[in-house]
């Protein structure tokens, strides 16, 4: 140990022997570090399996990638499973299609392992690389041009280590001969010329199809060629003196493959060393990145195969399938190498981004508490303990409204292995009640991220539609007669799930009971309707007014609930009581009795009371029911039906004696004797009213002889389309159309018969024909004598701009042809420039004669010379070819077209109000707008030209001077 010390205690230590004494020290302690391995000191190593492959035109046929689905991608993928390398660089890559169909149908075929750069689309082919999302991930492509391809630059970050490593591929010009060769050399000046001006101990990779023959060459001298300043030069880590194509190079050739012409490619076998992998000084320096030695290889190349194929039976550095995939799909054989990358394994960084979300998923239905989840993924290469290095998990959501909200999950337990996923569920709910697109945007943030590229999720948007609301049409209760059937019609959706078990959207049903459906939405969505209950009113098939048979109850139940829950028949009618209702146990029952349910009057004072009952147009009313005693001795004369005309007086009715004696105490039926009235609403009423004798009834029928009933109509039934009829039923307490309506009055706009049911009695039939009418139309051509500018046109007054081919708007009135010629149609169309515009009147114009009298703002009113037939649905008239064409040859002359005079725009009271002649009133309103300065669409503007100048006031003082007017019959 003291041999190892500088000093001893209390020693004086001169200037010379403590700088020994460091120096010693110091040199010690770097062999000490100098021979720790790499783990000791907290590193480690990451190996990269680099491969270089010219893919051959990719895709073929012009960029189509249809054919190398079949024909070549097979192949890629057998060469990629093979060789599984952590970065691809390819050359003759043709389109960004390319570069997304090899990643999707080749490298990643049977997972999502790869990425690919950015790609470039220069002249000619291009380069691309793709890496492993684990290791990498891409920075930038940057085009250096030459005289023929680009060579491109990519810039890839390892993960673990946080290093750039930039690498070059190129393409240089193909061929033999000088000027060939002079070409690659001035196409290498152009990549040294970047490489060049790289830091020194910058690490950086350049390869791809050199397409140079030998050592000699002058584009390899250029890039092995050390200058002063800088470390640009590359190292050929096999070096091959002379010419490369000679038999003693064969294991290190990489074209061709082929011996045979196909698909584009070159051939001869393999004979040419045209593919490398070159590196910088930096690589081959200890410590980062370094080459593996000897690890370049032309993949699948076993130096037993000059000038022959890769597929030459007994390849022994490949399987028979791999060989005849590099023979089928490039003409280029790849080019492998193995690099390690050091890193640091005290602070190793990570790589966690977001990859999907989970939910909600598009389409959905509007949820007010909707939940949220999205899928992490560990990109990195190693595991990361969460607990020592949280993880914050985002998500960012703008609402329909342009709302936004951020949720954060924050990851703190837990350990990801490298390449595995995480679901991340959120605690917080989000409201997408609302309808609408909603956009998530994920991502992730944590201290060590060394790739932020992939932190952020592309926004996804989630389309939320609208709740469906269920609905039954008619809303109820519906009352049907007995044997026919009720019409119940859901909201529109997509399926439907009745309560009865249909699924079409609209049902029959023949039974009564409460009836709902659940309809579903696009998207989905779906909702239940409210109940419609169905109840009979009874037919009059038979002359029946109404039948109750009560029901069914499950033990004893009160008038009042049976009532609420529509457990009666007739849903029409008020049932109400103090008796109640019970299993009815038959004995001794009568004809058709119902064996169900009965009302039980126990004691004196109870009562059953229906209300409601129409009984307009019956005649002969009657009223059975059955009835059964509690004694042999009793003959029913305790239990009174009454009936009344306005629910407060009651009047009796009466029947035979009950039958009396041993044997009697069952259920018989009687009818009722007396005269029951043709009343809106009748109340007949049970009751107990005296004595102890148990009675109970059941059946009630009321029957009766109907006078039918009848269907108005509020108009013609034979009409134009577009319009319409209102039919309307008479007086009842129901109706049912055929339709479905359930109203007393119904419109019909479509041809059928139509009839109802009004309490149960079939109305007469109503056909309605709807016809097609054709409208008539009056084909006019007119002027305006102040638009008017020769040649038969007039200016676009209007809007030039937008409209150059109209003049301005005009109404045509139809007079009747006799006296006092009354208006009777009015239509107003516009002129077009030429004159002509179309007037569209109904059809019952046609077949008749009429003046037409055609109005515009500032000219004078004019009407036809004659009344003019509409006989056909198409009718002419032009005003414009002779003065004669208007009644009292009230027309201006200009050139030989004659139009309406222009210049009547005030009565003398009022501005812009016409009086039918033009006169001072009419010049005195224009002078004052003129000194107005007026502009714009003015109805002083006579010439339509924008303005109120003096072209305007000219000519209302010519047509002045000729003291004009309205000529009428």
């Amino acid at each position: 140990m003291r041999e190892l010390s500088c000093f001893r205690n209390d020693e004086f230590i001169g200037e010379r022997k403590l700088i020994w004494c460091n120096r010693r020290i110091f040199l010690l302690l770097f062999l000490f570090l100098a021979f720790l391995k790499p783990e000791s000191r907290g590193q480690s190593q990451d190996t990269i399996v680099f491969l270089s492959y010219n893919l051959l035109n990719y895709p073929s046929a012009g960029g189509s990638y249809a054919a190398d689905t079949t024909a070549r991608h097979p192949h890629y993928r057998t060469i990629m499973n093979a060789v599984n390398p952590d970065i691809l660089v390819v050359q003759e890559m043709n389109s960004q299609t390319g570069m997304n169909k090899f990643l999707s149908d080749v490298l990643n075929s049977s997972g999502n392992t790869y990425s690919k750069g950015p790609f470039i689309d220069g002249y000619d082919t291009d380069n691309g690389i793709f890496y492993k999302t684990d290791k990498f991930h891409a920075v930038s492509n940057t085009a250096i041009a030459t005289e023929l391809r680009d060579i491109n630059m990519f810039k890839l970050v390892h993960t673990l280590s946080g290093d750039t490593i930039r690498i070059f591929s190129l393409h240089l010009k193909a061929s033999s001969g000088s000027s060939n060769e002079a070409q690659r050399g001035r196409e290498v000046d152009s990549l040294r010329k970047v490489t060049n001006a790289l830091a020194a101990g910058t690490n950086f990779i350049v390869c791809g199809d050199f397409n140079i023959y030998g050592s000699t060459e002058t584009a390899y001298q250029k890039l092995l060629a050390v200058t002063g300043g800088n470390e640009g030069q590359l190292i050929d880590p096999i070096s091959l003196t002379g010419n490369w194509n000679q038999f003693a190079y064969r294991a290190y050739h990489t074209q061709s493959p082929r011996v045979r012409a196909f698909g584009g490619g070159s051939t001869g076998g393999m004979d040419d060393r045209f593919d490398l992998i070159l590196y910088s000084k930096a690589i081959s320096l200890s410590g980062g990145m370094k080459y593996v030695s000897n690890s370049q290889i032309p993949y699948g190349n076993d130096g037993n195969l000059y000038n022959d194929s890769i597929n030459k039976p007994s390849n022994s550095a490949v399987s028979p399938a791999i060989a005849n995939a590099l023979h089928y799909a490039s003409d280029h054989i790849p080019v492998k190498a193995k690099f390690t990358m050091e890193y640091n394994t005290g602070s190793v960084p990570t790589d966690f981004g977001p990859t999907a979300l989970l939910d909600p998923v598009s389409p959905m239905c509007a949820n007010a508490n909707q939940g949220m989840s999205l899928r992490i993924k560990n990109f990195g290469a190693l595991p990361v303990d969460l607990s020592t290095n949280s993880l914050s998990v985002n998500l960012k959501v703008t609402t329909p409204s342009a709302g936004v909200q951020v949720f954060t999950e924050t990851i703190n337990s837990g350990t990801i292995n490298a390449g595995a996923f995480l679901t991340v569920n959120f605690g917080s709910l989000i409201d997408m009640s609302l309808a609408g697109n909603y956009s998530f945007i994920g991502y992730t943030s944590q201290a060590n991220d060394a790739n932020h590229a992939n932190d952020t999720l592309q926004a996804v948007t989630i389309t939320v539609s609208s709740t469906a609301t269920a609905s039954i049409s008619p809303a109820g209760p519906i009352n049907m007669c007995v044997g026919d059937s009720a019409y119940l019609s859901s909201s529109s959706g997509i399926s439907y799930l009745w309560s009865n078990g249909s699924t079409t959207q609209n049902i029959y049903v023949t039974d009564t009971g409460s009836y709902s459906v659940q309809v579903t939405i696009a998207g989905g969505c779906s909702s239940s309707s409210n109940s419609v209950h169905v109840g009979f009113t009874p037919a009059p098939l038979n002359g029946i007014v109404f039948y109750e048979s009560l029901g069914t109850v499950g033990g004893t139940t009160s008038i009042a609930s049976h009532e609420t829950a529509n457990g009666f028949d007739n849903d029409a009618y008020t049932m109400s009581g103090t008796a109640d209702l019970r299993v009815t146990t038959p004995s001794g029952v009568y004809g058709g009795a119902s064996g169900s349910t009965n009302a039980f009057f126990t004691t004196s004072g109870r009562i059953f009371r229906i209300d409601g009952i129409n009984t307009s147009g019956y005649s002969n009313l009657s009223l059975s029911h059955g009835i059964h005693k509690s004694s042999t001795a009793a003959d029913g004369t305790e239990l009174l039906v009454e009936y009344s005309t306005n629910g407060v007086d009651f009047t009796a009715l009466s029947a035979s004696p009950l039958n009396t004696g041993s044997g009697t105490a069952v259920w018989q039926y009687r009818t009722m004797s007396g005269t029951i009235p043709s009343v809106p609403n009748l109340s007949i009423q049970f009751r107990h009213s005296s004595g102890s004798v148990q009675y109970r009834i059941d059946d009630i029928t009321l029957s009766g002889t109907s006078g039918g009933a009848m269907i108005s109509a509020s108009g013609p039934t034979s009409f134009c389309l577009g319009d319409s009829v209102v039919l309307t039923a008479n007086s009842g307490n129901s109706y049912y159309w055929n339709n479905g309506a359930t109203t007393q009055s119904i419109t019909a706009s479509s041809s059928g018969s139509y009839f109802a049911r009004v309490d149960c009695f079939n109305t007469d039939t109503v056909s309605v024909l709807v016809s097609n009418c054709q409208n008539v139309t009056l084909n006019l051509r007119a002027f305006i004598q102040g638009y008017y500018i020769g040649n038969q046109m007039m200016t676009a007054v209007v809007n030039p701009v937008l409209y150059p081919t109209l003049c301005d708007s005009i109404t045509v009135e139809l007079a009747n042809e006799n006296p006092p010629y009354n208006i009777l149609y009015t239509v107003k169309s516009v002129l077009a420039t030429d004159g002509t515009g179309n007037f569209s009147f109904p059809p019952s114009v046609l077949n008749q004669s009429f003046y037409i009298v055609a109005k515009h703002r500032n000219a004078l009113e004019t009407w036809s010379s004659v009344p003019v037939a509409f006989n056909s649905t198409s009718v002419l008239y032009d005003f414009s070819t002779t003065a004669g064409k208007a009644y009292g040859n009230n027309l201006a002359n200009m050139d030989g077209e004659f139009c309406f005079y222009s210049g009547d725009v005030s009565d003398g009271i009022t501005p812009g109000t016409q009086d039918g002649i033009i006169n001072k009133d009419d010049n005195d309103s224009l002078e004052n707008s003129l000194s107005l300065f007026t502009t714009g669409y003015s109805v002083y503007d006579l010439t339509g030209d924008g303005l109120v100048e003096s072209a305007d006031f000219s000519l209302i003082g010519t047509n002045i001077n000729q003291g004009i007017s309205v000529m009428r019959p």
